[in-house]
């Protein structure tokens, strides 16, 4: 059944499949932090349950990579491996797997400050950047959420690559997500929303974080980019939609 919510074209009750899926994801996320949070207590017997509990769930197509990050890291294990299997499920086309990625990058954020953590975070957030910069469609509104929130955690974890890539992202969803204009010919290649829908959701991100990012420069005392200006005038314009307005608090 669980299999059946990724592939509910199979099954004749798709909506349980997909609710038992999102439970279980539910399930994952709270045993993550749960890892995260009490790791001193966490030792290589318990680790060894929970990896358990992550295969399981990959053998039925179920996310589970923030389970095997909040191990890796609350026991230090070599997190290489890791960081491959995160970079590579940040590439997929399925959008619950680029979320479980996202959210797994989530949890290095919140790892201990060492040279090797800020160095892992780099990392991943250098993939996130080159999300954005090419506006891979999948989940690309949840990428632009979880930039936003690593940089206003670690302000420093925005290197001069990740910049560039986010702002030349940001530049082009100006147009690529106004209602109406040419837009993208592979907008929404799952179909998880149709165009107008998934634009509007896009656009309320890109504008979130560009308000975001206004902030980080105004901190930095440093000149606002031209893409920054662009979104706060296209979040001043009246004829922009209330909710794209309200992402931009001046």
């Amino acid at each position: 059944l669980l299999k059946a919510g990724v592939e509910g074209d199979r099954d004749p009750f798709p909506s349980i499949a997909a609710d038992l899926r999102r439970r279980v994801s539910s399930l994952l996320r709270t045993l993550a932090e749960i890892v995260i949070k009490h790791s001193d207590s966490i030792d290589k017997e318990r680790q060894s349950a929970v990896t358990r509990v992550a295969e399981e769930c990959a053998e039925y197509d179920v996310p589970a990579l923030r389970l095997n990050v909040a191990c890796a890291y609350a026991l230090a294990d070599s997190r290489d491996l890791i960081l491959q299997q995160i970079e590579n499920a940040l590439a997929s086309s399925r959008r619950d797997t680029v979320i479980d990625a996202l959210e797994a990058m989530d949890l290095v954020s919140r790892g201990s400050g060492s040279e090797s953590v800020k160095d892992d975070l780099a990392r991943l957030l250098t993939a996130a950047g080159e999300m954005v910069r090419w506006r891979r469609t999948t989940a690309l509104w949840a990428t632009l959420d979880a930039i936003g929130d690593v940089v206003r955690r670690h302000p420093w974890a925005l290197s001069e690559h990740v910049e560039r890539s986010v702002l030349a992202g940001l530049e082009a969803l100006v147009t690529e997500t106004a209602i109406g204009g040419e837009g993208r010919a592979d907008v929404d290649p799952q179909g998880e929303n149709h165009e107008v829908s998934w634009k509007l959701i896009v656009r309320r991100a890109a504008a979130r974080l560009a308000y975001g990012f206004s902030e980080y420069y105004r901190v930095q005392g440093r000149a606002i980019p031209e893409a920054i200006q662009t979104w706060r005038t296209v979040c001043g314009s009246d004829a922009e939609f209330l909710e794209i307005k309200n992402e931009w608090m001046d």
